[in-house]
């Protein structure tokens, strides 16, 4: 990656870095203050305040990153997680660590699985219960998972979404006009929660919601940060709403008209993966969160 172009705002912040397109495809990842390519070859770079540099080895095929943490499938399908920060001890815990697994969420200090038969495990923090898994869903077929900062969510195999954790702000409380909707997608942020009905309609709930003018939009993907969302709607256009102190939302006009594949957000800033293959980072910069363009 090279050639890339720092954009100040009116603060003199940085806010967006353009990175040139590569000529290998790759998954995109944010979490707190970092963010990862997952190459084709298994190949992973990271930035941020997590270079996580010691993966580089294990050649991971799924990741998810955490606060300051990431977890990784590896070939075998067998399931890791690890951290630079000697505090921080997310390993799996034993009688996990033999289990096949398909999919795999990280939160602020936890994180969940599902594994080859289809069943969701959930480990680490659980001061507010984020990783005991609601008894509904003990034993049920789950299609998708994701962790938030102190609460968790999933869809089971009939398309039902569940959330449980932290509560202080109703971030899990599914509202009542779409507790009985079919879902496909779902990301768990600070102290909110989206996610997307199979028919692409966006719903958020907690401490933010959805932007007014995106409720019309039909939706693919969403991302929740710290406190900020960006969603990318089927006709490949890319939204973000919720706070904005660092730049986080807010992507020049110049970019507007990309088509959008993939986003990542972090605690306060976002990355975008655009159908060109190139990258385009903004937000709070002062862990490197921007500085993709200096991998080698």
């Amino acid at each position: 990656m090279s050639n890339s172009r720092i954009f100040p705002d009116d603060n003199n912040q940085q806010v967006v870095v353009e990175i040139e397109p590569s000529n290998e495809t790759y998954q995109l990842f944010s979490g707190g203050d970092s963010s990862c390519y997952l190459y084709e070859d298994f190949d992973i770079r990271c930035w941020g305040k997590q270079t996580f540099s010691s993966l580089r080895s294990e050649d991971p095929k799924s990741l998810a990153m955490g606060r300051d943490f990431i977890c990784y499938i590896d070939q075998s399908d067998q399931a890791e997680c690890w951290s630079e920060r000697d505090d921080a001890d997310l390993s799996l815990p034993t009688e996990l660590a033999p289990k096949s697994v398909t999919r795999i969420a990280a939160g602020d200090s936890h994180a969940c699985m599902i594994d080859s038969d289809s069943f969701l495990y959930c480990w680490g923090s659980n001061e507010f219960d984020q990783s005991d898994v609601p008894s509904l869903l003990v034993n049920v077929p789950i299609l998708f998972i994701s962790a938030g900062e102190r609460h968790s969510c999933a869809i089971d195999s009939d398309q039902e979404l569940s959330c449980w954790g932290d509560d202080q702000f109703s971030q899990t409380t599914i509202p009542s006009s779409v507790r009985s909707k079919s879902f496909a997608t779902v990301s768990a942020g600070g102290d909110h929660t989206c996610a997307i009905e199979t028919d692409g309609d966006l719903h958020c709930w907690g401490a933010i919601i959805v932007d007014r003018t995106v409720i019309t939009k039909s939706f693919s993907s969403v991302s929740s940060g710290k406190n900020h969302v960006c969603a990318i709607d089927r006709s490949s256009d890319l939204y973000c709403w919720g706070n904005n102190d660092q730049g986080q939302t807010t992507l020049p006009a110049d970019y507007l008209n990309y088509n959008f594949l993939a986003i990542g957000s972090g605690d306060s800033h976002s990355c975008a993966h655009t159908s060109n293959n190139k990258t385009l980072c903004w937000g709070k910069s002062d862990e490197g969160q921007l500085d993709a363009g200096s991998l080698p």
